[in-house]
């Protein structure tokens, strides 16, 4: 029975540190997609009036202005691109992997530029990849 007990234990330990338990973002259901639309301009707007004037949209957004929905991605980080949000869900050397969020208040019109690739224009939030510089 103990061994049981502990490869269940192993098992659980390996889900939760490598992502299992995280949401899966390519099958978003259409609920999930909209908690985290709504999320990322909350995430936005508590950043942007936290900081006031100083407000940069090319910035990254301290975790303490996270969403819920957001945390439950467990993202590497999170942050604006052209009044955008992007929810960086990995990266991978100089590539970097997430979900990326057009938001009302941009005027960009964006495509496979700045080291952005668009896997989907057909679900918003769009899926993409980036080459970091």
């Amino acid at each position: 029975m103990t061994g049981k007990i502990a490869v269940l234990t192993a098992l659980i330990l390996l889900s939760t540190l490598t992502g299992c338990n995280k949401i899966n973002e390519t099958n978003l259901s259409g609920d999930q997609r909209k908690r985290l639309v709504t999320a990322a301009h909350q995430t936005q707007d508590a950043h942007a009036k936290a900081a006031g004037e100083e407000l940069r949209f090319e910035c990254e957004i301290p975790e303490q202005f996270w969403a819920e929905p957001i945390r439950e991605l467990k993202p590497v980080k999170v942050y604006n691109h052209h009044r955008n949000v992007v929810i960086a869900l990995k990266i991978n050397g100089n590539v970097e992997e997430g979900l990326y969020f057009y938001t009302t208040i941009s005027s960009y019109v964006f495509g496979d530029v700045e080291g952005f690739t668009f896997e989907n224009f057909t679900s918003f939030p769009f899926k993409y990849k980036r080459t970091i510089e």
